[in-house]
This record gives structure tokens, C-alpha cells and sequence, in this order.
């Protein structure tokens, strides 16, 4: 799932993947679930703009149960993670904004 996720235009993949997404997230294995994690980070991080404008709330929401979770390192991996993907988010939109400046 990692590789078809993480690819250019891994996000018209993500409407098929998140039923394994909501399953693999509440897996009895703390491994499992860290791994999920990841890949919803790394998804916030590497999809294109249209893809997160159309997934990025669903991806957030996944990820934020990252705070619920009983295993400290799982939550301090929620943690870090979204920090990650928020500076992401930042400096995609100023690059954004670079564009759209510059084609005016």
C-alpha cells in the first residue's frame, strides 16, 4: 500500500486503500499501527496539492488517532508527525503562493 500511496499521484489511489487504512489502524499490533501512521504522514508530506485538498482532511483525521493510543511511543510519533506535515503543509502553500504570484 506504501508504494501505490507514495507515488506521483498516489492519491486517486487513497479512495480504494482507506477501507484497509480504517482496518490496519485499529489492529491488535502496536507495529501495525505505527506503520499506518507513517503512511498517513508520509501521504500528507508527498501528495500533490489536488490530492490534498481532496484527502487531507480524511488523512488528518486518521492520523489524529495517534493520540488515543495507549503505547507513549505511538503517541509521540502522532506528535512528530503532524508537526512534520504541518511545516510541510506551510511550505507548500508558500510555494503556492510563489506561483500563483509569479503567473499574474
Amino acid at each position: 500500500m506504501t508504494d501505490i500511496l507514495t507515488v506521483q499521484h498516489g492519491g486517486e489511489a487513497f479512495p480504494e486503500a482507506e477501507p484497509s487504512i480504517k482496518l490496519l489502524i485499529s489492529d491488535k499490533s502496536t507495529d501495525v499501527r505505527k506503520e499506518v501512521y507513517v503512511l498517513l504522514g508520509q501521504c500528507l508530506k508527498l501528495f500533490s496539492y489536488p490530492d490534498l485538498k481532496n484527502h487531507e482532511a480524511k488523512l488528518v483525521r486518521y492520523l489524529l488517532n495517534g493520540y488515543s493510543e495507549t503505547s507513549p511511543e505511538l503517541r509521540e510519533l502522532t506528535a512528530t508527525l503532524l508537526n512534520e506535515c504541518g511545516e510541510a503543509r506551510h511550505n507548500l502553500e508558500e510555494r503556492m503562493k510563489v506561483l500563483h504570484s509569479s503567473s499574474i
